[in-house]
């Protein structure tokens, strides 16, 4: 099951914007939108080179041109092979670089915590 990466979707996008631009396509399994990108997952392959090829660099979502393309854990082939990254760890958790990847629960808000009259020996992991 080939997944795409989204870039430029733009600040207001939902997931019906991209079930819309996508529509045609073959059935849609899985949409992640985090922000300004996200992840659809498509059932064939030939849907999804389709939809690279027909939709990358389409105006969309106020006129930024939408970026289409495999995700870096799409290997080509649908043989188990797609949750690997570039050096073949298979760690679904960590980036290209070693960094955590949020599974999507846990999103940026323009919220914040104040904490006060706390020793200054503690960590914020302590919090």
């Amino acid at each position: 099951m080939p997944r795409l990466f989204l870039g430029n979707l733009g600040h207001d996008c939902r997931q019906r914007d991209i079930e819309r631009l996508f529509r045609g396509y073959g059935e849609l399994r899985n949409v992640n939108i985090k922000g300004q990108y996200g992840f659809l997952e498509l059932d064939d392959r030939e849907d999804a080179a389709d939809a690279i090829r027909d939709v990358n660099g389409k105006s969309f979502n106020g006129g930024s041109r939408i970026r289409v393309e495999y995700a870096n854990a799409y290997t080509g082939n649908d043989q188990g092979g797609g949750d690997r990254d570039r050096q073949g760890r298979g760690d679904r958790d960590r980036d290209t670089r070693g960094r955590r990847v949020s599974d999507g629960k846990y999103r940026r808000t323009n919220y914040r915590l104040i904490v006060e009259n706390i020793s200054s020996r503690t960590s914020w992991q302590d919090l």
